[in-house]
């Protein structure tokens, strides 16, 4: 017999199995993202800068710090976040949709976005994002969560979800050049950025010699 972790009631299962239904999986989940917000919560915060990156930049820290996802082949707009010590904190790699009957021309999506951790960088990036391609003439921008993930960066900065995707077929791992990730197995939903209030274009100057890389 094992203990729940989530309710604390016995249960039959397997050794590596920690709770006894997908409703207390579910409810542990929740319990330690609490914990790790009220940790970073209480954090000393950092002011934060959006600054432009190249696509290796970029692919170096995907690599490093993404959790499911590998770098990209390419993209169209790449940024990232730094503290005022010049430490890069995060990234977001902005493309063409994946979804061909997406790829209209107007729009773009946000395949990937990295962080170390640092509180508040995850939805900087999502905000820069979303004002930074409807500033330059795009008019929608998408991109896509796991179900289980929250969605709470996105939500904060101005983002809607939109929809229920299903998992990729067999057929999107039989093209040349693709990467096949556990990932594209996984039900998602797809958020859409809603288009700000239209005001003047802010720019933050930032000392360019100070950004560094390492960790």
């Amino acid at each position: 017999m094992r203990i729940c972790e989530s309710c604390k009631e016995p249960f039959e299962g397997r050794s590596n199995k920690r709770y006894c239904s997908d409703t207390c999986r579910q409810r542990g989940k929740r319990d330690r993202d609490k914990v790790n917000r009220d940790r970073k919560a209480r954090e000393p915060r950092s002011r934060l800068y959006i600054v432009h990156l190249s696509i290796d930049v970029a692919n170096e820290f995907i690599g490093r710090y993404h959790r499911h996802n590998k770098p990209v082949p390419g993209s169209v707009i790449n940024l990232g976040v730094a503290d005022e010590t010049g430490l890069l904190r995060g990234v977001a790699v902005i493309g063409r949709p994946v979804a061909r009957k997406l790829d209209n021309g107007w729009t773009l999506e946000v395949n990937r976005v990295a962080t170390d951790g640092c509180f508040n960088a995850c939805s900087a990036l999502y905000a820069a994002s979303r004002r930074i391609v409807f500033e330059l003439g795009y008019r929608r921008l998408i991109t896509y969560t796991l179900q289980e993930e929250s969605g709470i960066s996105m939500r904060a900065v101005g983002w809607k979800k939109v929809a229920a995707t299903k998992p990729s077929g067999l057929g999107w791992h039989n093209r040349p050049g693709r990467v096949k990730q556990q990932v594209n197995s996984l039900p998602k939903y797809r958020w859409e950025a809603t288009p700000p209030k239209k005001q003047p274009f802010e720019m933050v100057t930032y000392p360019w010699d100070m950004l560094r890389r390492d960790a």
